[in-house]
């Protein structure tokens, strides 16, 4: 089962790099979809359904966002960073 996050936190995961693929599934209204992502720790992530109108821009963002991140965070950091929060929790 995906995990529903808002838009605005699914750019944020492009931004982060996290994101590794996503693709647009059609809702049951009319003229509305959502997209539903895979993130690099393995967890499946979707939105709430939204205006197709908007697609467009929320997707432009999305690669940017995702090309971007990459050159920002790689995965091997996000998994120190990840170790070293749990080293400070214990």
């Amino acid at each position: 089962m995906s995990k529903k996050i808002s838009i605005l936190n699914l750019e944020g995961l492009a931004l982060n790099g996290l994101i590794k693929s996503y693709s647009v599934v059609n809702c049951d209204e009319e003229n509305k979809v959502k997209i539903v992502a895979q993130t690099e720790l393995g967890e499946e992530v979707e939105t709430p359904c939204f205006d197709k109108v908007r697609l467009s821009t929320i997707m432009r963002i999305l690669e940017s966002y995702k090309a971007w991140g990459k050159s920002i965070l790689t995965k091997e950091a996000v998994e120190i960073f990840i170790i070293e929060e749990e080293r400070r929790e214990e």
